[in-house]
């Protein structure tokens, strides 16, 4: 028998309503908006549609035993309308997770009450009519528990947002929060008319309608504003499947009368199918344009050598492919994240963040968070992203361990595809490759300098041990050193002698100060005694050799640049001292006489004669303070010449007394050189201590 229809007024509405909320399940599945955002709206849109329609229905049909039976499944999902305005309302507020039991309670109760209302008459016992001359329906003894039910856990959802909705958070979501508080007020207005309370017409819809437009157009609105648009794959998909539906309609109404139903289901079947099929091709398509990318971004992340050049590598790649204004690279040393540029972040990766991202090794944006299961990680991993500030956070992760994190910006709030998930994880497959990589160089690197400032150690030991004491013709020379220990062995670099003999009555010394150790300090150390030894015998000044021996140290380290350097000229044929140097190496000419004459000022000269000694001590010793605050040069006045040239080695005597007056061992490296000038020719044989 063929179901009687008649027109309502009432049909206009119902039918926009209905065609509102498809709109907008479409608009929500097609556009790539915020995923818990878009799940929370289709639950509404699912439960509400039902009676959407059954009401529409209601407003066409003549029989009442039909229009109940419409009216009664129509309402049924009515009350899971109420748990899917609280999923929204926690959703937008970002309380999801900490709420699932009350989820969870919710929507047991509104299954409960669906399974009442459409297999028992407690809810729709039968229907009547109203003005217009619509069927609606009676209200059962469950009527209030099953349609209070939407405005419940509506006002549940709003209470619990109101504590924890941030200003921000509700300019954000604000209009989500009001399109589920209008669509609350549906079951109210419907009560009032079921149970007769006033002489109203239907007005249900009105606010479902507006409600929903609006919803509508805030959500284009927002995800137009954000970048995101449509997500490609799910609108083809959608696309194709209407597409079948309309070919499969327009079988049904030209053949569908001349044609078996088996002959009619033949020819339709494959539409389905064939729209699946275009639809995965397209899939492969951009799947594999997706690994063609995935392929030049692992090799040119496999040529940074350092993590400031894969940062740079990631930055133009993501900045191209993602939309990312600011990419950042932190790597992990323990539980402290350190960045490109070598600055720790004061937030640390903790244990348990690090345990989290080791089993759920997934970009993460703050939107989502309040859905994901964290555990006792939510705390600390939403106070990191909230400290690292991105909008994406891509942990870098090689299995078991967690190498380092990838923060990246994006303007407009832009969402993240599944797409750009799907390219996001070999990316960071690559990025925890490559920074093993640069590990294992800086590893490589440690081990070589260590291996070179090994050699190096014996080259300055050796340097050292030649300028310890000689007599020359008629110079004796002799020379202390004490440095800090290091492992067991002197330090590199520090403290720097050396001397020359320019003929037979001409001898120069160089004395100099580093605050450099390490191979640094080996390196400028030698080059100073180096470009010392390379200007001997030309001639030339002692501000000229000073400023060949700094050059040399300028051009090894900057440190270099800046370090105390002496030198010291003695010409016997001429009874003359020549001196140039800056810094605080101090020396001081002890007379044969008894008096003591310092050599102050960036450059000068005084006499030499038979007898003669010359000290020049670097700050680590001239410098040395005793409990009195006394420096050790002050004490140099004391000090006599016949009393030096009675020591087999004057510049260990003067060493000795120095640590004895600081009580104890430098502060830093201490040199002294003592030359003597006798009037004796001696032997020009070179012993060593």
């Amino acid at each position: 028998m063929p179901l009687e229809l008649a027109w309502s007024i009432w049909v206009v509405p119902f039918a926009a309503l209905v065609l509102a909320l498809l709109a907008l399940a479409v608009v929500v599945v097609v556009l790539a908006g915020d995923r818990l955002l878009r799940l929370a709206v289709v639950a509404v849109v699912v439960a509400a549609l039902p009676w959407a329609a059954a009401s529409l229905l209601a407003a066409l049909v003549v029989d009442a035993e039909v229009a109940t039976r419409v009216l009664r499944v129509g309402n049924g999902p009515v009350s899971l309308i109420g748990p899917a305005l609280l999923i929204l309302l926690l959703a937008a507020t970002g309380q999801l997770a900490q709420r699932r039991a009350l989820i969870a309670l919710a929507v047991a109760v509104g299954t409960a009450s669906m399974a009442l209302a459409l297999g028992t008459e407690l809810v729709v016992p039968g229907v009547r009519r109203v003005g217009g001359g619509m069927w609606y329906p009676r209200p059962g003894p469950w009527m209030p528990g099953h349609v209070g039910q939407v405005v419940l856990w509506a006002a549940v959802g709003a209470s619990l947002g109101r504590g924890a909705l941030a200003q921000a958070r509700l300019a954000e979501h604000g209009p989500t929060v009001r399109l589920a508080l209008a669509l609350a007020a549906l079951g109210g207005l419907d009560l009032v008319v079921v149970y007769d309370l006033a002489p109203l017409v239907p007005l249900a819809w009105l606010p479902a309608l507006v409600a929903t437009v609006a919803g509508l157009a805030w959500l284009v609105r927002a995800e137009v504003r954000s970048g995101s648009m449509v997500d490609r794959p799910a609108a083809l998909e959608l696309g194709l499947v209407a597409l079948a539906l309309v070919l499969v309609a327009l079988l049904a109404a030209t053949v569908g009368a001349r044609l078996h139903p088996l002959g009619l289901a033949a020819l339709a079947a494959p539409l389905p199918v064939l729209a699946g099929l275009v639809a995965d091709r397209a899939w492969r398509r951009r799947h594999g344009e997706d690994a063609e990318r995935t392929s030049a971004i692992e090799a040119a992340v496999a040529g940074a050598i350092d993590v400031r050049a894969l940062e740079a590598t990631l930055a133009a790649w993501l900045g191209s492919h993602l939309g990312a204004s600011t990419t950042r690279l932190w790597r992990t040393d323990g539980a402290r994240l350190v960045g490109a540029d070598g600055a720790t972040h004061p937030v640390p990766l903790t244990e348990v963040v690090r345990s989290y991202l080791v089993a759920h090794p997934r970009p993460i944006t703050p939107t989502e968070l309040p859905s994901l299961r964290l555990g006792p990680a939510r705390a600390e991993l939403g106070a990191l992203v909230a400290a690292l500030g991105p909008q994406v956070l891509i942990p870098i992760v090689d299995g078991v361990r967690v190498l380092g994190l990838v923060g990246v910006a994006r303007p407009g709030r832009r969402v993240l595809l599944d797409q750009d998930r799907a390219g996001l994880r070999p990316l960071a497959v690559a990025v925890a490759r490559a920074l093993d990589h640069i590990a294992l160089r800086r590893e490589a690197a440690v081990a070589t300098v260590a291996e070179r400032a090994a050699e190096l150690a014996e080259v300055v030991a050796a340097q050292r041990e030649a300028y310890r004491r000689a007599d020359l013709g008629r110079w004796r020379v002799s020379a202390a050193h004490r440095g800090a220990e290091e492992a067991g062995r002197a330090q590199l670099g520090g403290g720097v002698w050396a001397w020359d003999l320019d003929g037979a009555d001409r001898l120069d010394v160089l004395v100099a100060e580093l605050e450099l150790t390490g191979l640094p300090g080996a390196l400028v150390a030698s080059a100073l005694v180096g470009a010392f030894a390379a200007s001997a015998g030309t001639g030339r000044a002692a501000s000229d050799r000073l400023e060949v021996v700094t050059r040399a140290a300028a051009a090894v380290h900057v440190a270099g640049e800046g370090a105390p350097v002496m030198v010291v000229q003695l010409d016997g044929a001429r009874g003359q001292v020549r001196w140039a140097g800056r810094g605080a190496i101090a020396a001081a000419a002890m007379r044969a006489s008894g008096s003591v004459d310092l050599l102050t000022g960036a450059d000068g000269q005084t006499g030499l004669g038979a007898g003669d000694w010359i000290v020049v001590a670097s700050p680590g010793l001239s410098e040395a303070v005793d409990t009195r605050g006394r420096t050790w040069a002050a004490t140099w006045p004391g000090l006599r010449a016949d009393a030096l040239a009675a020591r087999e080695h004057p510049a260990e005597t003067l060493m000795h007394q120095a640590l004895a007056h600081a009580g104890g061992a430098p502060g830093a490296d201490a040199v002294v050189v003592v030359v003597g000038w006798s009037s004796e020719t001696r032997s020009r044989s070179e012993t060593r201590s």
